[in-house]
């Protein structure tokens, strides 16, 4: 057993670590308010939700979560440009099952989802946030409720904690 373990260590401490070198965080943020007008006041935006994942430049890459009846996907492929650039061909979902049934011939039902779906390819820098989209709902006819969102993507070197 022990020369298994010794085994394993020097195949571990021989392995090239330098890949790491060229691992990119890809994040995503969607950041924003929704909440009640007070006269006077100014919304705070704040983290509605994030998803990240650490990608290698042309390979592609995928992360899921899921928390509750939310899932959210981030996929798509980062590609090596000019300097400091990327190209990366993306792809956003962020599905909420509603809880309702839609009604079915077999009388089961099939889930309600709120779909919310971006796909784009866009050129990026290394450690500068981009716009990817976003709305902007203003107050409504009696002035109760603003809301706004955006979401933004940033592309970061890999740092892994120690």
């Amino acid at each position: 057993m022990s020369r298994f373990i010794l085994l394993i260590l020097a195949i571990h401490m021989s392995c090239d670590t330098s890949a790491l070198a060229d691992d990119y965080l890809v994040r995503l943020d969607k950041i924003g308010y929704v909440e009640q007008s007070v006269e006077g006041a100014e919304p705070k935006e704040k983290v509605l939700q994030s998803i990240e994942v650490i990608a290698r430049p042309d390979s592609p890459f995928r992360a899921k979560v899921v928390i509750g009846m939310k899932t959210e996907i981030l996929a798509g492929k980062l590609r090596r440009g000019e300097k400091n650039d990327f190209t990366i061909d993306i792809q956003y979902h962020h599905i909420v099952d509603t809880g309702d049934l839609i009604p079915t011939e077999d009388g089961r039902g099939k889930p309600r989802l709120n779909i919310t779906k971006m796909k784009t390819t866009l050129t990026i820098s290394e450690g500068k946030p981009i716009l990817m989209g976003g709305i902007d709902t203003g107050k409504q006819q009696d002035g109760q409720l603003k809301s706004k969102s955006r979401y933004v993507l940033v592309v970061t070197k890999y740092q892994p904690s120690e």
